[in-house]
């Protein structure tokens, strides 16, 4: 295919200055006519199908015409030269996600070195676009097809740096990536001692939000917290104290902050129904500190679909530590209870709440 025309194809991923409306027309044109011409019902199709030459004297299969197409994309992907011709990098970007599973893996070898050329520079954009296409990768090629030649070691060593960012649009790139990645790649012994890769991204993670400042990348990594701790299960132990130090951070934002509030909580939640009791006791008091408080300051909060949802949780996660406190509940609770009694005006809500868990 004429890299000349395209590069003018719409790109899934973003839009360019030197596309119109009109040049994307022409392609999609060219392209429906090309599949009419080979019989192929999609573009992907058109480019896994074994073509003849036009005196039938050669056969061209889907990896040399790949192949043939990336050799004329190599010379304008290279480090020094991908900024230059930026047609090229949309032309490869286009041709890797024509490619899913089982065809990508053999061709990982054309596209990988000129994807992590892109995701190696220094412009936000192209950190993006290239952490995008490993995404694509990962979850188009088999297991062993990413062990092959270190691929998968190499993987997690251009993803670590990228955890350190503070651009949100990148961590909304870098940790659904990474997600993917662990998912294939984390170690299965659920209660071996030894760290897993997704234990020392959990590790990183737990760091950044607890000293992060901006609430905006505050709001971005919480998110990502749930799906990190369900990779963990049993292993979440080893994480609760750092969880507990998050947690107060996270739950004491102000009331707009009620989304990211709802899902730290929900995170929370889940902790307690995977931590084994015994190791939750030692929690107890910090965490029912923290939940009061929440519970009393939401009390007096419009009635709506969030508030339900972030009260349910709330008392949800009591009612476990209830469980878990046993005797030392009744307690803790009261004294707790009275301090906020005496400090200020209490809800009605607060007192029937506080009354139930009690009983």
């Amino acid at each position: 295919m004429n890299s000349k025309f395209s590069c003018n194809l719409p790109d899934p991923l973003q839009s360019h200055p030197w596309s119109s409306t009109q040049t994307i027309a022409l392609s999609y044109q060219l392209l429906s006519l090309l599949r009419r011409l080979l019989g192929a019902p999609s573009t992907s199709a058109m480019l896994l199908m074994t073509t003849n030459s036009i005196d039938d004297t050669s056969t061209t299969s889907s990896e040399q015409l790949v192949r043939k197409m990336t050799a004329r994309l190599r010379s304008c992907l290279d480090k020094s030269s991908f900024k230059r011709h930026p047609g090229a990098k949309s032309c490869l970007v286009w041709l890797l996600h024509q490619f899913q599973h089982p065809h990508l893996g053999p061709l990982l070898s054309e596209f990988l070195p000129h994807i992590l050329t892109i995701s190696d520079d220094w412009l936000p954009e192209n950190k993006i676009l290239g952490v995008t296409c490993l995404r694509h990768v990962v979850n188009n090629c088999s297991k062993t097809e990413l062990e092959w030649y270190g691929r998968a070691e190499l993987l997690c060593s251009v993803l670590n740096p990228l955890l350190h960012s503070h651009e949100i649009e990148l961590l909304d790139a870098v940790y659904p990536t990474f997600l993917d990645y662990l998912r294939i790649f984390d170690d299965e012994g659920g209660e071996t001692c030894k760290a897993s890769a997704s234990d020392r991204v959990l590790l990183h993670y737990l760091k950044c939000l607890e000293v992060e400042t901006k609430p905006e990348v505050k709001r971005c990594l919480v998110k990502y917290l749930g799906p990190l701790l369900e990779l963990q299960n049993i292993r979440i132990v080893r994480w609760l104290t750092r969880l507990t130090r998050v947690s107060e951070t996270i739950l004491a934002l102000p009331e707009e902050e009620e989304t990211t509030r709802g899902e730290m909580l929900s995170c929370l939640l889940f902790v307690m129904k995977t931590a084994p009791p015994q190791r939750l006791r030692s929690y107890t008091r910090t965490l029912l500190q923290i939940l009061f408080r929440l519970l009393h300051e939401i009390s007096e909060s419009d009635h709506d679909d969030k508030w339900k949802m972030l009260s349910g949780n709330c008392l949800e996660c009591i009612r476990l530590l209830k469980q878990v406190a046993g005797e030392e509940f009744q307690c803790l609770t009261k004294g707790m209870a009275d301090q906020m009694y005496e400090s200020s005006k209490v809800s009605t809500y607060f007192k029937d709440a506080v009354v139930e868990l009690q009983s």
